[in-house]
């Protein structure tokens, strides 16, 4: 009796597996979020307003990382120029990373990880604009033109902030951006090498 139950029990596993098997699998569809293109969907004003700098400034920043930003095309792929203008838009604005990731249509940690690529491609041209005298003989030419223009000895370079007066910024980050003199500012850092 107990082999007639095992049989049976075998005959309904062998039925369960092929009406299984006549089922097709079904893959998990993936959702990606609409991702506008602010280059063309902004007027120059507004554009201005939300990213702090031209669009003219944005495409010649993006032209300068872009081969260090293109990668993968498989999946949710971001174009370099939303990854540059994302995070030009969370460092000027100050912006909490969900935020700008709602507005760019991707999550908050792809945000903090667009913002490390983009610094890190950046970081990686500064030899193009960060020049500092190298050998003995510039730093001697750069050390006499600062002894002759303003006396200091054994200089190669200055370096000197000030505080760019802005609009009142409005919202939860406009704490920030008040000075010790106590109107909006922005702290800009300039650097000086003696004339030739």
């Amino acid at each position: 009796m107990d082999r007639h139950y095992f049989i049976d029990d075998m005959r309904v596993i062998v039925e369960i597996n092929e009406v299984v098997n006549q089922i097709p699998l079904m893959r998990r569809v993936t959702f990606y979020k609409i991702r506008k293109n602010p280059l063309e969907e902004l007027q120059e004003a507004e554009f201005k307003m939300k990213y702090r700098f031209s669009r003219g400034t944005a495409v010649f920043l993006i032209d300068i990382v872009k081969n260090d930003l293109a990668g993968d095309s498989r999946g949710g792929f971001i174009p370099p120029h939303l990854k540059v203008l994302t995070a030009i838009r969370t460092w000027a604005r100050g912006e909490i990373q969900d935020d700008a990731g709602d507005l760019s249509g991707m999550s908050q940690p792809r945000i903090s990880l667009v913002c490390k690529e983009v610094a890190l491609a950046l970081v990686a041209q500064r030899a193009q604009w960060i020049k500092m005298p190298q050998s003995d003989v510039e730093q001697k030419h750069v050390i006499t033109g600062f002894y002759s223009v303003c006396g200091f000895r054994q200089v190669i370079g200055a370096i000197d902030c000030t505080h760019i007066r802005i609009p009142k910024v409005c919202g939860n980050i406009g704490q920030y951006c008040i000075n010790r003199k106590e109107y909006s500012s922005i702290n800009v850092q300039i650097s000086f090498i003696a004339p030739n």
